[in-house]
């Protein structure tokens, strides 16, 4: 790029960068959808007032779809708000059969051996109980602390080989891989913070058809081979 050009270029994104924090910030509402659905599914499975096992922490939008309607037990391997108890999710310290459901949200791509994990969850969860898994798939690394490895729907389904799993779906389609990984993409491609920002914002709000696309191919079958992201909902045999 000419000397001149990129002088420019990054002089407006000083001025444009402070203008753009104080406006809405892109949307990525793409998961909200299978959040609503697997509330449903626990209610359904185990009812409302039911003991629901959170492995690794709360967000906010916990607080509007499960936490009113169940008797939650958080717990996460490092304190935080709500965790009711630190543990390691390899090795839970709750005996066979102590809670009605479990949820692993965001976490498997996490651990160290995702399938000592769901059989902990298999153990400790009730015979006719419920599972409800979210996890990243087609996105970018994202460590926290430390981000490990990816399952595809079939990789999905031998992990969960001894539950009845009644929805295997992408979360998050293909369209909003596409959107996530160009923010991914504009928010490190150049080293001016600014740049950067105002780069991501913009692509943020210029893309959002891609979102809309998103919610109209929800549930197609084919969206699971391209998906962002991957949810199952699943029945423990009685």
């Amino acid at each position: 790029m000419p000397r001149i050009l990129s002088q420019a270029l990054h002089a407006a994104a000083r001025v444009l960068s402070p203008i753009c924090h104080r406006l809405p910030r892109p949307p990525f509402r793409g998961v909200d959808r299978a959040f609503a659905r697997a509330s449903r599914f626990l209610r359904e499975a185990v009812g409302e007032g039911a003991r629901l096992l959170i492995v690794g922490g709360t967000r906010d939008t916990d607080r509007v779809h499960f936490l009113p309607y169940f008797r939650s037990l958080v717990v996460d391997f490092v304190s935080g708000p709500g965790v009711a108890l630190r543990c390691d999710a390899h090795h839970l310290p709750l005996r066979a059969g102590a809670v009605d459901a479990a949820m692993l949200q965001g976490v498997a791509n996490h651990v160290a051996d995702a399938p000592r994990v769901l059989d902990e969850l298999r153990r400790v969860v009730r015979p006719g109980g419920a599972l409800y898994v979210n996890t990243a798939f087609l996105q970018a690394h994202h460590p926290s602390p430390i981000d490990r490895l990816r399952y595809t729907g079939e990789g999905w389904r031998r992990l969960l080989a001894g539950w009845d799993v009644k929805e295997l779906t992408a979360s998050v389609g293909p369209f909003g891989a596409i959107y996530l990984l160009v923010l991914h993409v504009m928010d490190h491609c150049t080293p001016d913070p600014h740049l950067r920002f105002v780069l991501w914002f913009l692509a943020g709000h210029l893309l959002r058809p891609l979102l809309w696309a998103d919610g109209l191919t929800a549930g197609r079958e084919w969206t699971l081979k391209g998906a962002a992201a991957i949810c199952a909902l699943a029945r423990r045999a009685e």
